[in-house]
């Protein structure tokens, strides 16, 4: 069965797709007893499970007075939260800055940045590429509260 979409589904932003992702049963992998279900988060805008937290901290920091409207955002990501952080600020007109190790994937720092972040890549301390340690995330981490003192 195929749902029909008329004008009442359109959405104001990307930021109203996020959640309800739908729930697909895996009745052909599994006859029972009892059924499988699978939530297809790779439906939210970002493509993840860390939207829904990305658009709850953003909301929450707004409400609390910590953040400011269109006020600057910097995080320390190694991927899948700021792509959500991205999409959320990019639709919020928030500045998002990202720092991450350079030994994190490229594919997703060029994804963050395509999405509209500003991405700052610390230099790898201990591991290799693809092989992050907690050192390398200290790193990341470390550059990000610079950045923070620098402009702040």
């Amino acid at each position: 069965m195929s749902k029909t979409y008329g004008p009442t589904d359109i959405k104001e932003s990307a930021l109203e797709l996020i959640g309800n992702t739908p729930l697909v049963a895996l009745d052909r992998i599994w006859p029972g007893p009892g059924r499988i279900l699978a939530k297809c988060e790779f439906m939210n805008p970002g493509a993840s499970i860390k939207d829904r937290s990305s658009l709850s901290m953003i909301k929450r920091a707004l409400d609390s007075g910590k953040l400011k409207p269109n006020g600057p955002i910097v995080e320390v990501t190694s991927g899948n939260q700021g792509c959500g952080l991205a999409v959320v600020a990019a639709v919020l007109g928030h500045p998002l800055t990202l720092t991450m190790s350079a030994g994190n994937s490229p594919q997703r720092a060029s994804m963050m940045r395509a999405l509209g972040a500003n991405v700052v890549l610390a230099p790898q301390v201990e591991g290799k590429p693809g092989n992050v340690t907690l050192a390398d995330v200290t790193q990341a981490e470390n550059l990000g509260l610079k950045l923070v003192a620098d402009t702040g």
